[in-house]
């Protein structure tokens, strides 16, 4: 004998109710502002951090292996910066000349000392304009200060000697610095 079975209901859909809580299986399906901008500043902050560090490290190590590459920095921030350091050799009846770069207009220092040899004839120029504050003859020792303007600097050593009775070359020691 067969039964007959009863007719099935037709479930209808649940409502959640709004006491039910998630469990710790549920996923999330909104997305808040908070966690998109965190999400970005991971994204994109970091990695960008790391590059500005390097540009900088890399500015860094590039101004410090360059000679004269500071000296824009220099320009701007107007700091005391040395010019020349040097002790050169310059033959007797002959002419040296160290050229430099004067970025702001300040107060000039120049020291001059022969460590061994002749007098030396010093003049400075800035942009191919002699000054005369740093003019000397014959000098074994020379030191001034005087306002310069901003340019290109030589400073100009001559021996006028012709070395027969003199010496055949003099070391010469230049020390100059430029200062607001």
């Amino acid at each position: 004998m067969a039964t007959a079975r009863p007719p099935r209901a037709e479930s209808a859909p649940v409502a959640p109710s709004a006491a039910a809580k998630p469990g710790p299986w549920t996923v999330r399906t909104e997305i808040s502002g908070k966690r998109v901008a965190k999400a970005l500043a991971w994204i994109f902050g970091v990695p960008l951090a790391i590059l500005v560090v390097a540009a900088l490290w890399g500015g860094f190590v590039r101004m410090r292996a360059t000679p004269g590459a500071s000296d824009g920095l220099f320009a701007v921030t107007h700091a005391p910066m040395s010019v020349a350091d040097a002790t050169e050799s310059v033959a007797a009846h002959s002419t040296k000349t160290l050229d430099a770069t004067l970025p702001y207009a300040g107060t000039f220092a120049l020291e001059v000392a022969v460590v061994r040899g002749n007098g030396m004839d010093i003049d400075v120029r800035v942009d191919g304009v002699a000054l005369p504050e740093f003019h000397a003859k014959k000098a074994k020792s020379f030191r001034k200060s005087a306002r310069a303007p901003a340019g290109s600097c030589s400073i100009v050593l001559h021996d006028g000697t012709l070395g027969i009775i003199s010496a055949s070359s003099s070391d010469v020691r230049v020390v100059a610095n430029l200062s607001p």
